[in-house]
């Protein structure tokens, strides 16, 4: 795969083995993102609104870091149908030759297993990897008390790489 503008990637808790859904709703969706492509994917006025814990809905709400707009159901799509079988597939056979510096941030508690996590670096061709595994935490690392720190060490590994030095390696 050609290397990205700006040389790297950040994936938070990333899974080749996220639990595919049930067969007649996936045709169900491609058939409501064929008619309605452009259509919200989820609540307009409100992302999180949909939440069990309104607290946690606040708290995703008021962070900055949290996307505030809705995807689109034809993106959904795309990303359904072919993005993640095109990863997937092109980290388990090995045909995914990404030479770019890359960093995988997940938490120990994470619904995710690290397991997914550190098959992705197995499988990886990249030279220059790293998976930062965060104590405690949940899938919504960027929100979890204590983000600050997983934000930081990012943006630390963003900064390295942005320099131009191999210190980092």
């Amino acid at each position: 795969c050609p290397r990205p503008h700006g040389a790297g990637a950040v994936m938070l808790s990333p899974s080749l083995d996220a639990p595919a859904p049930p067969a007649l709703l996936l045709c169900l969706l491609r058939a409501v993102c064929t008619v309605w492509p452009a259509a919200a994917l989820g609540p307009p006025e409100d992302p999180y609104a949909s939440f069990a814990v309104q607290e946690e809905a606040r708290k995703y709400n008021l962070c900055p870091h949290n996307y505030k707009g809705n995807m689109r159901l034809g993106t959904g799509k795309m990303f359904v149908d072919e993005m993640f079988p095109r990863i997937v597939n092109g980290f388990r056979s090995g045909s995914l030759k990404c030479d770019f510096p890359f960093l995988i941030v997940h938490a120990e508690n994470d619904h995710i297993p690290i397991s997914a996590s550190k098959e992705m670096m197995n499988v990886a061709n990249s030279h220059d990897k790293e998976l930062h595994v965060l104590q405690g935490g949940s899938h919504q690392i960027l929100t979890d008390p204590g983000w600050e720190a997983p934000l930081q060490h990012v943006v630390q590994w963003i900064s390295r790489r942005a320099s131009g030095s191999r210190d980092y390696m």
